[in-house]
Protein backbone atom coordinates (compact mmCIF):
# COMPACT_ATOMS: atom_id res chain seq x y z
CA UNK A 1 0.00 0.00 0.00
CA UNK A 2 1.56 3.37 -0.88
CA UNK A 3 0.53 5.19 2.15
CA UNK A 4 2.47 3.17 4.30
CA UNK A 5 6.26 4.24 2.65
CA UNK A 6 5.88 7.41 4.41
CA UNK A 7 4.67 7.76 8.20
CA UNK A 8 1.40 9.76 7.98
CA UNK A 9 2.28 11.91 11.27
CA UNK A 10 5.88 13.17 9.55
CA UNK A 11 4.22 13.61 5.94
CA UNK A 12 1.81 15.49 6.79
CA UNK A 13 3.78 17.64 9.66
CA UNK A 14 5.46 19.63 6.91
CA UNK A 15 2.17 21.21 5.35
CA UNK A 16 -0.02 23.37 7.06
CA UNK A 17 -2.57 25.98 5.87
CA UNK A 18 -0.11 27.90 4.34
CA UNK A 19 1.16 25.49 2.48
CA UNK A 20 -2.35 24.15 1.23
CA UNK A 21 -2.83 27.02 0.19
CA UNK A 22 -0.32 28.15 -2.10
CA UNK A 23 -0.32 24.68 -3.62
CA UNK A 24 -4.04 25.84 -4.80
CA UNK A 25 -5.80 24.19 -2.62
CA UNK A 26 -7.93 27.59 -1.45
CA UNK A 27 -10.31 27.85 -3.72
CA UNK A 28 -13.82 29.31 -3.62
CA UNK A 29 -15.22 27.47 -6.66
CA UNK A 30 -17.19 24.65 -5.32
CA UNK A 31 -17.22 21.16 -7.45
CA UNK A 32 -19.55 18.12 -6.49
CA UNK A 33 -17.96 14.51 -6.90
CA UNK A 34 -20.02 11.54 -6.68
CA UNK A 35 -18.00 8.17 -4.94
CA UNK A 36 -18.93 5.02 -3.95
CA UNK A 37 -18.20 4.35 -0.08
CA UNK A 38 -18.83 0.90 2.09
CA UNK A 39 -21.88 1.55 4.15
CA UNK A 40 -19.76 1.53 7.74
CA UNK A 41 -16.76 3.97 6.17
CA UNK A 42 -19.89 6.44 5.30
CA UNK A 43 -21.64 6.46 8.34
CA UNK A 44 -18.08 6.58 10.25
CA UNK A 45 -17.04 9.55 8.16
CA UNK A 46 -20.68 11.39 8.37
CA UNK A 47 -20.52 10.95 12.12
CA UNK A 48 -16.70 11.96 12.58
CA UNK A 49 -17.51 15.12 10.27
CA UNK A 50 -20.26 16.20 12.58
CA UNK A 51 -18.34 15.27 15.51
CA UNK A 52 -15.41 17.61 14.17
CA UNK A 53 -17.68 20.31 12.13
CA UNK A 54 -21.08 20.34 13.88
CA UNK A 55 -24.43 18.98 12.43
CA UNK A 56 -24.54 22.12 10.52
CA UNK A 57 -25.29 22.29 6.64
CA UNK A 58 -21.76 21.78 5.07
CA UNK A 59 -19.83 19.94 7.90
CA UNK A 60 -19.45 16.50 5.76
CA UNK A 61 -18.45 18.89 2.64
CA UNK A 62 -15.39 20.13 4.66
CA UNK A 63 -14.40 17.13 6.33
CA UNK A 64 -14.09 15.58 2.77
CA UNK A 65 -12.37 18.52 1.58
CA UNK A 66 -9.67 18.00 4.20
CA UNK A 67 -9.37 14.08 3.51
CA UNK A 68 -8.75 14.67 -0.72
CA UNK A 69 -6.66 17.89 0.10
CA UNK A 70 -4.51 15.37 2.62
CA UNK A 71 -4.62 12.70 0.34
CA UNK A 72 -3.79 14.18 -3.07
CA UNK A 73 -0.61 15.98 -0.97
CA UNK A 74 0.54 12.85 0.61
CA UNK A 75 0.27 11.31 -2.80
CA UNK A 76 1.74 13.83 -4.58
CA UNK A 77 4.82 13.96 -2.84
CA UNK A 78 5.32 9.77 -3.06
CA UNK A 79 4.89 10.49 -6.89
CA UNK A 80 7.55 13.27 -6.92
CA UNK A 81 10.53 10.17 -5.88
CA UNK A 82 9.38 8.49 -8.81
CA UNK A 83 10.31 9.24 -12.88
CA UNK A 84 7.46 8.28 -15.21
CA UNK A 85 8.93 7.34 -18.33
CA UNK A 86 7.59 9.35 -21.09
CA UNK A 87 6.49 6.06 -22.73
CA UNK A 88 5.04 3.94 -20.42
CA UNK A 89 4.46 0.91 -23.45
CA UNK A 90 8.04 1.49 -24.59
CA UNK A 91 9.01 0.84 -21.07
CA UNK A 92 7.90 -2.29 -20.45
CA UNK A 93 8.01 -3.75 -24.13
CA UNK A 94 9.63 -6.93 -24.27
CA UNK A 95 10.10 -7.63 -20.62
CA UNK A 96 7.88 -10.44 -20.80
CA UNK A 97 9.83 -12.10 -24.30
CA UNK A 98 10.73 -14.98 -22.45
CA UNK A 99 7.57 -16.12 -21.01
CA UNK A 100 6.43 -19.00 -23.53
CA UNK A 101 2.57 -18.39 -22.60
CA UNK A 102 -0.21 -16.35 -24.26
CA UNK A 103 -1.75 -13.34 -22.33
CA UNK A 104 -4.79 -15.52 -22.02
CA UNK A 105 -3.12 -18.31 -20.93
CA UNK A 106 -1.38 -16.06 -18.18
CA UNK A 107 -4.80 -14.63 -17.28
CA UNK A 108 -6.51 -17.95 -16.66
CA UNK A 109 -3.63 -18.80 -13.95
CA UNK A 110 -3.66 -16.03 -12.80
CA UNK A 111 -7.66 -16.52 -12.19
CA UNK A 112 -7.09 -20.01 -10.78
CA UNK A 113 -4.52 -18.58 -8.21
CA UNK A 114 -6.47 -15.87 -6.86
CA UNK A 115 -9.73 -18.28 -6.66
CA UNK A 116 -7.26 -20.77 -4.67
CA UNK A 117 -6.26 -18.07 -2.44
CA UNK A 118 -10.03 -17.13 -1.79
CA UNK A 119 -10.97 -20.54 -1.01
CA UNK A 120 -8.06 -20.79 1.81
CA UNK A 121 -8.67 -17.60 3.10
CA UNK A 122 -12.08 -18.79 3.80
Amino acid sequence: MVSNLIPRKELMSNYDERDLYLKGFRDNRMKDLKIYLPEELEKRFKKMSMDAYGYGRGSISKAATEAIRRWTVEHEEILREFEIPADPVGAIKGMLKHVKRTSVELQHEASKIRAERAMGAS
